[in-house]
């Protein structure tokens, strides 16, 4: 469960340690986002010299979350860190 404000670790090796959330996609009441949803993201720290300059902003999706999820067969899935995938502008 991801709240506007919330800092995520990308995914992918982009250069970058730390994204924070300030919009989520699909609705302007949308108050959480979850596996799978679009989010944007700035970015907070990352290494120098980098593509992605720091207070940047990218569009990304979500792919793990800490809060447990529940699958139809009765079992749940529970990730250690929340992640997002960053995703260029074309």
């Amino acid at each position: 469960m991801i709240k506007k404000s919330s800092y995520l670790v990308p995914a992918d090796r982009c250069g970058v340690w730390w994204v924070s959330v300030f919009h989520l996609y699909h609705g302007f009441s949308r108050k959480t986002a979850y596996c799978g949803n679009f989010v944007k993201v700035s970015v907070k720290r990352t290494k120098p010299n980098n593509w992605l300059k720091k207070k940047s902003k990218v569009k990304g999706i979500l792919i793990r979350n800490k809060k447990e999820v529940s699958k139809k067969d009765g079992t749940y899935v529970k990730f250690f860190l929340n992640n997002v995938v960053l995703l260029k502008k074309r």
